[in-house]
């Protein structure tokens, strides 16, 4: 799994079992929008989906889903066995920093890497097909109409309806964690007694700060202040201070610069073995070492780390 980590892929999160109960632990990017997820367990890629919702909401689509939501029980269903047989599956995850942009466009960096994760990494639960478009808030993937998805449709409708006439105890347990609270904590809720299915607890109406993503991200992002010497001036590069070393990926990863306010994209890459100390040295060549020239030698920048592999750098 070392190539999801290193194009910024993050651990998010864990399935267990609760006894028979699928039990759903995020620990990071929980309230994340427009995110790239993967279910893995040990080394292996099992599937990868993308969300417009934020990650817990799209979550619960897989602890609870709906009769007619065959890919989220499919996946359910193969999570289950894989904890059953002792195997861990744990949640990682990409959240779209919102900076990518083709002119005036903005690019979904979910939607884009998604087909080519799936075309290269083969995972076994999406079976080969891609996704066109943004999922639905109600599926992951696009419908299934082979014989074996509408057979499972069908159990699982037969399922529901023996449900509704002996229904069980609708005791949910969520795990949430924030920085306030690292520590996870179980929450027990009762719903109505006339609802059998668990709705998604996470509010769809848009949080009051999500008006300019943007911003937000490179508000709560890490940052250090740069000077630029002489030597990052002429050649392009710049070395990362020492306390800022577990931010930025392995060596020879490549790394998105984002300069400026234009967000000029730049592809650089990681050097861990020019520093004695391995701390990064970025390589930005010729299109860092432009931006850098419209700026005087030993005048300061602001780096903002939205990443392992995600940096954006504007005049302090």
């Amino acid at each position: 799994m070392q190539r999801l980590y290193e194009i910024g892929f993050q651990r998010a999160g864990r399935w267990s079992l609760k006894g028979d109960e699928l039990f759903l632990q995020l620990e990071n990017l929980a309230d994340r929008q427009n995110v790239l997820y993967a279910f893995v367990t040990g080394n292996t890629l099992k599937y990868v989906g993308k969300t417009t919702q934020t990650l817990q909401r799209r979550m619960f689509g897989y602890q609870k889903p709906n009769v007619d939501q065959r890919t989220n029980w499919r996946n359910r269903i193969a999570i289950v066995d894989l904890l059953k047989r002792g195997q861990p599956v744990e949640i990682l995850a990409l959240a779209d920093a919102g900076l990518l942009r083709y002119g005036s466009f903005y690019l979904n960096l979910a939607a884009g890497l998604e087909d080519s994760i799936i075309q290269t990494l083969k995972p076994e639960w999406n079976g080969g097909r891609t996704s066109a478009a943004i999922e639905a808030p109600t599926e992951a993937s696009p419908p299934d109409t082979s014989g074996k998805a509408k057979l499972e449709a069908q159990v699982h409708e037969v399922a529901q309806q023996l449900a509704e006439l002996n229904p069980p105890r609708q005791d949910t347990f969520v795990v949430t964690s924030t920085e306030a609270n690292p520590a996870a904590q179980a929450i027990q809720t009762t719903p109505e007694p006339t609802v059998h299915l668990l709705t998604p607890v996470a509010e769809t109406r848009p949080h009051k700060n999500t008006a300019n993503p943007e911003s937000k991200t490179l508000e709560a992002a890490p940052y250090f202040v740069l000077t630029l010497q002489n030597t990052y001036h002429r050649t392009g590069f710049f070395n990362v201070p020492l306390n800022f070393d577990r931010y930025f990926g392995p060596d020879t990863a490549n790394i998105t610069i984002y300069c400026g306010r234009e967000k000029l994209a730049v592809t650089a890459h990681i050097n861990r073995t020019a520093n004695t100390n391995g701390t990064p040295r970025i390589m930005g060549a010729i299109p860092l070492r432009q931006w850098f020239q419209k700026r005087r030698p030993m005048s300061h920048v602001k780096v903002s780390i939205l990443g392992p592999t995600t940096i954006h750098i504007n005049d302090a």
